[in-house]
């Protein structure tokens, strides 16, 4: 029992070497449109706005006042390659308020007149900031949720491999 306790010991001192995602994930809070205040869970989504799915999680968080009280969620916007939303996703970030304008595109259906917007350079890095973590993260579907409980590196993942278990293949 004791061996397999200091060989779990040494794994987790072996990975905390390597960059984390949580560690990966934290250094994009600050760009995250945050929804809810509650400090049980911690969720990091990435959706695109013009993704059914994507649109259809949001909806259900933003009017899931129970959620939103035991959890936060930090949520990216994200391209997927088969939706043009580029323009919208820089559009959300460039607004006075990220946050509403997210909730009246996904949620409220609303299109905004982008026929004579251009977004700025500091919402392009934001964007490519955040696709670059994506990548890292090896991130392919929206939404992409990765889940970290209390102030765990440990995640769950809505698909495909857990990339903060990595090197936990037991």
């Amino acid at each position: 029992m004791k061996s397999i306790f200091l060989i779990l010991l040494s794994i987790n001192i072996l990975a905390a070497t390597d960059i984390q995602p949580k560690t990966l994930l934290d250094s994009i809070t600050k760009y995250a449109v945050r929804i809810g205040t509650g400090e049980v869970n911690s969720y990091y989504i990435f959706v695109d706005p013009m993704c059914p799915h994507s649109k259809k999680l949001i909806a259900l968080l933003s009017k899931d006042m129970m959620k939103q009280i035991q959890s936060t969620y930090y949520v990216f916007l994200y391209r997927l390659p088969k939706f043009e939303s580029d323009k919208l996703i820089n559009y959300v970030y460039q607004s006075h308020n990220p946050k509403s304008s997210l909730l009246d595109i996904m949620v409220e259906n609303k299109k905004p007149d982008l026929t004579s917007y251009k977004p700025n350079t500091a919402e392009i890095k934001i964007v490519e900031n955040i696709a670059s973590i994506a990548k890292e993260l090896k991130m392919k579907k929206r939404p992409y949720i990765m889940h970290f409980e209390n102030t765990s590196i440990f995640c769950t993942v809505s698909e495909g491999s857990a990339p903060c278990l990595e090197k936990f293949d037991f």
